[in-house]
């Protein structure tokens, strides 16, 4: 049983707690649906006072002194709805114009402390972030992450294409920022698709659970993913699907492999693009109507499209790269065309 919450919540939302403390006010939030309530109040609460610079040692001072004024879990309640009020109110008092430019500086703060990782095409890199999570991250893409996560959340930020080993923490839920959307979990593992530019954004759930949600205001929505569920989601008409099937195709390229299971010749197209740093040009409305079930470790582009012509016919010619304008150059190009 916890003896005083109050002292535990402020400790955990000032980044003071031990892996004790964690546990047992995760105990105590377990205990009721009440509980949880109570702490999302205190978090509010918490990050008002810290927009309008009262420091953390006379914000606690002030609720204190006033929490002993009452006693009962209710009474409790009713206070600390008060006190919101009091330290909620100065921040609107105070101006949005000054508002904006706080918000402004913390930003460039943030971006100026966040590490970045990129993965060159054609290449994997598996890395652990500051909580212990584990990350493979695909070819071509990036991630950011703070050096030290925030008391009560830990995020990244991607694009590209990442693997999650997740470690379990239901006090610091785990966020994937994307582009197009925002997953978040606690202890789990999933797969995250988000190029710049993929057309098909999409997120694969391996264990636990995800939520995901609508990274922009104007077409908000949100899933929640069960095990071997995929989310889908396609920029030409904002259109969201879920589906259960195997999903190791998703996440096989962490382990080198290329595995497709009666996809469509684009996805196929789309996932040997990344795999192999070229550009794959689909010529023929025929193509369309080609699947492939097959999987290839350590083959080379020339020996996984030989293969594919065996149970679907099809010529390729490939293009070397170009050089550009700018003195780089240009992927290779590999046009495919119905026979």
């Amino acid at each position: 049983m916890v003896n005083n919450p109050d002292t535990l919540i402020a400790k955990f939302l000032s980044g003071e707690t031990t892996l004790h403390e964690e546990k047992e006010l995760q105990n105590w939030l377990n205990l009721s649906e009440e509980n949880k309530k109570y702490f999302q109040q205190m978090k509010i609460i918490w990050h008002a006072h810290e927009k309008i610079n009262i420091s953390e040692d006379a914000a606690l001072r002030k609720i204190t002194s006033q929490l002993r004024l009452f006693t009962g879990f209710k009474k409790i309640w009713y206070n600390w709805q008060k006190i919101a009020a009091i330290l909620i109110i100065p921040v609107f008092i105070f101006g949005g114009s000054q508002f904006l430019l706080r918000k402004e500086k913390a930003q460039k703060i943030q971006g100026s402390a966040l590490h970045e990782v990129a993965t060159p095409f054609g290449a994997i890199t598996t890395m652990i972030l500051p909580d212990s999570s584990k990350v493979w991250l695909n070819s071509g893409s990036k991630i950011k992450y703070p050096q030290k996560f925030e008391p009560d959340k830990r995020i990244v930020f991607l694009e590209g294409e990442a693997y999650f080993e997740v470690k379990s923490n239901e006090l610091r839920p785990f966020i994937v920022s994307t582009r197009e959307f925002i997953v978040k979990a606690t202890g789990t593992k999933f797969n995250v698709r988000a190029y710049s530019d993929d057309e098909t954004p999409q997120v694969a759930l391996v264990k636990g659970k995800v939520a995901i949600t609508e990274n922009r205001k104007d077409h908000p929505w949100e899933v929640n993913l069960k095990p071997n569920e995929v989310l889908n989601y396609k920029h030409e008409n904002s259109n969201i699907s879920t589906i259960s099937e195997d999903i190791y195709k998703c996440y096989a390229w962490k382990d080198g492999k290329l595995v497709f299971r009666n996809d469509p010749f684009e996805e196929v197209a789309r996932r040997m693009s990344i795999q192999y740093n070229v550009t794959i040009e689909l010529q023929g409305e025929k193509l369309k109507q080609y699947s492939f079930r097959a999987t290839f470790k350590n083959e080379s582009l020339v020996e996984v499209l030989n293969l594919l012509k065996i149970s679907s016919p099809f010529v390729y010619r490939q293009q070397p790269p170009k050089l550009l304008p700018d003195g780089s150059y240009s992927k290779k190009k590999i046009i495919i065309s119905s026979i």
